[in-house]
């Protein structure tokens, strides 16, 4: 089974939307996940991306005192995680997957990743 395809017209597509979607992009407000979700939903409400994003809890969380708690509440619950990143820092995969989830998948996750790089050294 492919793709969905949607006819759009190009007159309902609302450029204000599309510049402000950008541009939260751009600052990491949203993920490009969270972009290709509202974007087709902004397009058929006729309601602001980041309205949507908002209503639906989706901004990234870029506040490093926020992210921060996340990671050391994830550290410290994880141990053979901890130890297995000191033996192979490839692994910070999945601590950095459990910030996530803690976050409820609203965190930054390369600001994510930068944190517990510094908190496990």
């Amino acid at each position: 089974m492919g793709p969905l395809k949607v006819e759009l017209e190009i007159d309902k597509i609302n450029p204000l939307y599309f510049a402000d979607l950008v541009e939260s992009l751009n600052k990491n407000e949203i993920s490009a996940t969270v972009a290709k979700q509202i974007i087709l939903e902004s397009y058929r409400t006729d309601k602001h991306p980041i309205e949507i994003a908002k209503d639906k809890n989706l901004l990234q969380i870029s506040n490093t005192g926020e992210l921060e708690k996340f990671a050391k509440q994830v550290i410290s619950n994880n141990q053979k995680a901890v130890d297995d990143y000191h033996k192979n820092p490839n692994s910070i995969g999945f601590l950095v997957g459990q910030v996530m989830k803690a976050s409820g998948g609203t965190a930054n996750p390369t600001m994510v990743k930068e944190i517990l790089e510094k908190f496990l050294k």
